[in-house]
């Protein structure tokens, strides 16, 4: 069976390795520069550069979130294994920037378990000049990960003020279609792009322990290659989502955004552009019923639609429906009176 080669794909380009420096012989760099040309699934990066990743915030589900930058974002990747002293360690992580003529990802490798502490102060050095971070499923994982080893060797990291879980922005929009929500399950389906011979993540903790227990570097490569793809793979499924919430693509997403937007945002123009996104969204229709009525006082525009809201609620939603036209049926008697 031959080696897994470190490159994903045969068009790309070949990473320059640095070897462990003289005070530092524990760890490894590799650097992969992709030109602005190079797509993973339909996006190229200068695509990817170019888009308006501002509604992206929509999938956090908040109002006044942050908003995307590609020029501020680094892409972020960790592979854990366990310590010998017991823990996890942060043994490869990898990262990726938008540079003027191309997207650069740097993957710091420690070959020996005391060569963790150089990976840490690389992650967290190149970390401190993003004020954004973009991962999959990081808060969960990446994040807690590397706050909890920094802090273990006391190197000191702060996260960056603005992160997109990409895992979680994707769930709001697909929720529960495909079989699960993995990042390859999402590549599939999502950007139209198939891994091949690459090595599952749950791999990464076996070839950490091949490595500094038996110094073999059978399953190393996989894990580099494997990384490589999940950091390529980020900003390739940013654009992908910022496209769909700017032209759903089915009836399932239209009514998922108008979902999101009706949750995230109460002001006028959210429900608005919520309902044209999908005029059947109950819980748009019902914000919409308070909000004529608190800045219109137009109690019949709002029992309107309390009404639609009615006619289109699920079952476990009719009684907030019913109990809001009675509300305003009763205000509308009293204003008779």
């Amino acid at each position: 069976m031959s080696q897994p080669s470190l490159e994903p794909d045969a068009d790309l380009p070949r990473s320059a390795l640095t070897a462990g420096a003289p005070d530092r012989p524990a760890l490894q760099t590799y650097e992969t520069r992709f030109d602005l040309s190079f797509r993973h699934g339909p996006w190229t990066f200068h695509e990817f550069a170019r888009r308006p990743l501002q509604e992206l915030s929509v999938l956090l589900g908040k109002r006044g979130a942050e908003k995307l930058s590609a020029a501020d974002a680094a892409f972020v990747d960790f592979e854990a294994g366990s310590h010998p002293r017991g823990g996890s360690c942060l043994f490869l992580a990898g990262i990726g920037r938008l540079r003027d003529d191309a997207f650069v990802v740097t993957q710091y490798l420690a070959r020996t378990p005391d060569g963790e502490r150089d990976v840490l102060e690389c992650a967290a050095r190149d970390l401190d000049s993003a004020p954004q971070l973009v991962t999959f499923n990081g808060r969960s994982f990446d994040v807690p990960l590397l706050a909890e080893r920094t802090a273990a060797e006391g190197i000191a990291w702060a996260p960056a003020r603005d992160h997109f879980d990409l895992l979680r922005m994707a769930e709001r929009l697909v929720k529960r279609r495909f079989a699960d929500a993995r990042l390859v399950t999402l590549e599939r389906e999502l950007l139209r792009y198939t891994r091949v011979d690459d090595l599952p993540g749950a791999a990464a903790p076996r070839a950490w322990l091949e490595l500094f227990e038996e110094g073999s570097d059978r399953l190393l490569q996989g894990v580099l290659r494997h990384n490589l793809l999940d950091v390529l793979a980020l900003p390739a499924l940013a654009a992908e989502l910022s496209f769909r919430i700017e032209s759903p693509q089915d009836a399932d997403e239209r009514e998922t955004l108008a979902d999101v937007r009706a949750r995230a945002g109460k002001d006028r123009s959210s429900l608005e552009r919520a309902l044209e996104d999908d005029p059947d969204c109950f819980r748009a229709l019902l914000e919409m019923s308070k909000l004529v009525e608190r800045e219109d006082g137009d109690l019949d525009a709002a029992l309107d639609f309390a009404r639609r809201a009615q006619d289109v609620a699920e079952p476990h939603l009719v009684d907030a429906a019913r109990r809001r036209i009675v509300q305003l049926e009763r205000r509308l008697r009293r204003r008779g009176e």
